[in-house]
C-alpha cells in the first residue's frame, strides 16, 4: 500500500512595511488625527491592510520588514543613488512625515502578534530577499509590496501581491512573461540596461524599455 504525502506547502506573508507605509500614509485621501493632533490614518489603513492580506493568503507565518532610517551603504557607492527622494524631513511639519506613525503601527503589530523588524545601515528588500532565497525551497512565499525590484525574486513558489482594496492583484511569472516578453531571472538586466527613474539610476543611453 503507498501513500501520497504530497500535501500542500505552507505559506509565508512578507510585507515590506515602509512601501505599505507610504501608500496608507499618501494614499488614503483624508488625514484623521488622534487628540494628539498626531496622524493616525496610516496606522489605521496599515493594520487594516494587514487584516485582509491574511485574510487573502491565509499564511502560516508572518514578518514585515521596515527600512532603516540611517543611509545604507550603497550610498557609499553611488552619492546619486537615490538622491531625487526627500532626506530632510526635519523640515517639514509633522503631519506631512510618514515615520511619526512607525511608532503606533509597531504597537498594534505587538499586540497581534505579527513579527517585524527595522533593517540597520540595509534596505528593507535586502532582508526581504535574504529570506526569499532562505525559504523558498520550503515554503510558498507572497511578498507584499509595489516596489518592482522584487521581480527578480519571481518563480513557481514566490509571488507578488499589489495591495489594492478590492482590486488587489497577485503577480507570478507566468503573469510577469505575459507583460514582459521574457522570465523574471533577467530583470536585473532589463533594469540595468533601462534603469530606475525611482532611485535615480541611469541605464545606457537611448535605451528604452523597447
Amino acid at each position: 500500500m503507498s501513500f501520497d504525502y504530497n500535501y500542500p506547502m505552507e505559506k509565508i506573508l512578507i510585507v515590506d512595511g515602509s512601501n505599505l507605509l507610504f501608500q496608507m500614509f499618501y494614499g488614503i485621501p483624508k488625514k484623521i488625527y488622534n487628540s494628539q493632533g498626531d496622524t493616525i490614518h496610516a496606522t489605521i489603513g496599515f493594520i487594516g491592510a494587514m487584516f485582509r492580506m491574511v485574510n487573502m493568503v491565509n499564511p502560516e507565518y508572518i514578518s514585515v520588514i521596515f527600512d532603516s532610517e540611517t543611509p545604507s551603504e550603497r550610498v557609499l557607492w553611488d552619492e546619486n543613488y537615490k538622491a531625487n527622494r526627500i532626506k530632510d524631513w526635519d523640515s517639514l511639519p509633522r503631519d506631512e512625515v510618514p515615520f511619526y506613525e512607525l511608532d503606533n503601527i509597531k504597537k498594534a503589530l505587538n499586540l497581534l502578534h505579527i513579527h517585524f523588524l527595522e533593517t540597520k545601515n540595509r534596505e528593507a528588500d535586502d532582508v526581504i530577499s535574504s529570506l526569499v532565497r532562505q525559504f523558498q525551497d520550503q515554503y510558498e512565499i507572497v511578498i507584499s509590496s509595489f516596489d518592482s525590484d522584487f521581480f527578480q525574486l519571481l518563480n513557481e513558489r514566490v509571488k507578488i501581491l499589489h495591495y489594492r482594496g478590492k482590486q488587489t492583484s497577485i503577480l507570478d511569472q507566468e503573469l510577469f512573461y505575459e507583460k514582459f516578453g521574457f522570465y523574471p531571472d533577467k530583470y536585473v538586466f532589463y533594469k540595468a540596461l533601462k534603469g530606475d527613474a525611482a532611485d535615480n539610476i541611469p541605464g545606457l543611453p537611448k535605451i528604452g524599455t523597447k
